[in-house]
C-alpha cells in the first residue's frame, strides 16, 4: 500500500503545481511542476524496477535521482534565502561537498549502490540552511502573514522532511538490529507521513503563490 500511496501523493502535488502555477507571474515557482513530474517518474520507475522487473534492488535508480534532488532543493533554498542573506557561498560550498561525496560513494559502489552518507550530509546542510533562514526571516521587520507566505511554507515542508528523515535514517540501523521485520513498516509509515507533510506544504505554498499573483496589480 505504501508503494501506491507515495507516488499518488507526489502526483497530486504535481497536478496542483500545474494548475496553480500556470500564471507567468509566479516567477521561479514555475519550475516546480517540472521537478514534481520528475519525482513521480522516478518513484514509479523505482517501483517497476523492484516489483515488476524483479531486480535485487533499485538503489542505483534512486542514486541516479540524488543529483537532481540536490540541485533542485539547493536552488530553491538559494532563491528563498536570497532576499534575507547572501546564501550563494553556502549553496556553492554545499554543492561542491555533495558532488565530491556523491562521486566518491558512487565509484566505490560501481554506481549500483545508494550514496547514503552523501544524503545524510546533504540533509544536515538543508537543516542548517533552514535554521539560518528562520533566524534571518524573524529578524526582518516586515508585516507578513505566515499563513499566506509561500516561501515560508516551502522551507517549512523541506525542514520537517529532512529533519525527521535524517533522524529516522540515523537510528534505523540501530532499531532494525532488534527487530528488523517490526521496524521496517514503522519506517515506511514515518516516510509516508513525511511525504504528506512535504508535498502538502508545497501544495499549500502553490495556492498561496497563486493568490499573490491574483492580488498583484498588472503592469
Amino acid at each position: 500500500m505504501y508503494y501506491i500511496i507515495n507516488p499518488l501523493i507526489e502526483f497530486i502535488a504535481a497536478v496542483i503545481a500545474v494548475f496553480f502555477l500556470s500564471n507567468k507571474r509566479v516567477g521561479w515557482f514555475a519550475i516546480f511542476p517540472v521537478f514534481l513530474m520528475l519525482v513521480v517518474f522516478f518513484e514509479i520507475m523505482g517501483n517497476v524496477i523492484f516489483f515488476y522487473w524483479h531486480q535485487t534492488n533499485n538503489y542505483w535508480w534512486y542514486n541516479a535521482y540524488l543529483p537532481i534532488q540536490f540541485s533542485f532543493i539547493s536552488w530553491v533554498i538559494y532563491k528563498i534565502c536570497k532576499p534575507y542573506f547572501n546564501s550563494k557561498p553556502f549553496v556553492l560550498l554545499g554543492l561542491a561537498t555533495f558532488i565530491s561525496f556523491y562521486l566518491f560513494e558512487s565509484i566505490q559502489s560501481h554506481f549500483v549502490g545508494y550514496s547514503n552518507t552523501t544524503k545524510t550530509i546533504f540533509s544536515i546542510w538543508v537543516i542548517l540552511m533552514c535554521f539560518i533562514f528562520y533566524y534571518k526571516f524573524l529578524q526582518k521587520e516586515e508585516n507578513l502573514s505566515l499563513s499566506s507566505h509561500p516561501e515560508f511554507w516551502i522551507m517549512t515542508g523541506i525542514f520537517f522532511f529532512y529533519f525527521v528523515s535524517t533522524a529516522a535514517n540515523l537510528f534505523f540501523e540501530y532499531l532494525a538490529s532488534y527487530n528488523k521485520n517490526q521496524i521496517r513498516p514503522v519506517r515506511y509509515t514515518i516516510f509516508l507521513i513525511l511525504n504528506i507533510i512535504l508535498y502538502g506544504s508545497f501544495s499549500y505554498a502553490f495556492i498561496c503563490k497563486h493568490k499573490q499573483t491574483i492580488l498583484q496589480p498588472t503592469s
